[in-house]
């Protein structure tokens, strides 16, 4: 194989070359070595663009980088790849954060009280039953988002009981989802744990609000029991709502 090529430096590998141009020089792949010649079998060394290493440069801007798993130094950069992405594309941290959108937390260790009851029945329960213990707001950045909303309550209650804990959005009547535990004594109870999933629907700011009461009539306590605090107020009651973008 052979290719003709024109020269516009001086500066070929072990040859001098007159006049700064070497019109017309041909240049030759030996099958030996399989490397690039000169006519008079001197070795032809291609310079690699911006520092690099190799035996070529790419036509155009920037630089071929021609090893195999390289690395890189510097901050390099890579194009960001569009939302809902599933393959070997390389992820920016531009992609990551969009697809990781934002976590709200709120976390509450003050000692609260409610006498309202929330029944333990075949029924949903319902934004009037029980008393708000907590609540936190999310504003999505994609309707299509998957929201997932986690409560962590501390409860106890004044009586033997069942304590039922439920989960509200806005002004809507029916919960949105519920669990129960078993106060088996005067004054016990525990942590009641909520997790929920769901469409965001929505890129207007909505708000979630938990509820909790007893079941037979009594004090449901929140972050304390009888008539002091849990934990010496360090009870871990809190709301997380976490939005996962397309």
């Amino acid at each position: 194989m052979a290719v003709q090529i024109n020269f516009t430096t001086a500066e070929t590998a072990g040859t001098a070359v007159a006049g700064n141009a070497l019109d017309l020089a041909l240049v030759q792949k030996d099958s030996a070595t399989n490397t690039l010649v000169l006519g008079n079998g001197t070795a032809v060394t291609l310079a690699v663009a911006g520092g690099g290493t190799g035996t070529t440069t790419s036509t155009g801007t920037g630089s071929t980088v021609l090893s195999v798993s390289p690395t890189f130094t510097g901050v390099p950069a890579a194009p960001t790849a569009a939302a809902g992405t599933n393959n070997t594309t390389i992820a920016t941290t531009a992609f990551v954060q969009a697809k990781f959108g934002q976590v709200i937390y709120v976390a509450n260790s003050a000692a609260a009280s409610g006498t309202t009851l929330m029944p333990s029945d075949n029924t949903i329960p319902q934004i009037t039953e029980g008393t708000q213990f907590l609540s936190a707001s999310i504003t999505p950045t994609n309707a299509a988002s998957i929201l997932e909303i986690e409560v962590y309550a501390q409860l106890t209650h004044t009586v033997a009981a069942w304590i039922t804990g439920a989960l509200f959005q806005n002004a809507t009547a029916n919960a949105l989802t519920a669990s129960t535990r078993n106060s088996a004594t005067a004054n016990s109870g525990g942590g009641l744990l909520l997790k929920y999933r769901m469409t965001a629907g929505t890129t207007a700011s909505t708000t979630f609000s938990f509820r909790a009461g007893g079941s037979p009539a009594g004090t449901t306590k929140f972050n304390s029991f009888s008539t002091i605090n849990m934990f010496g107020g360090v009870a871990n009651s809190y709301m997380k709502i976490t939005e996962y973008t397309p």
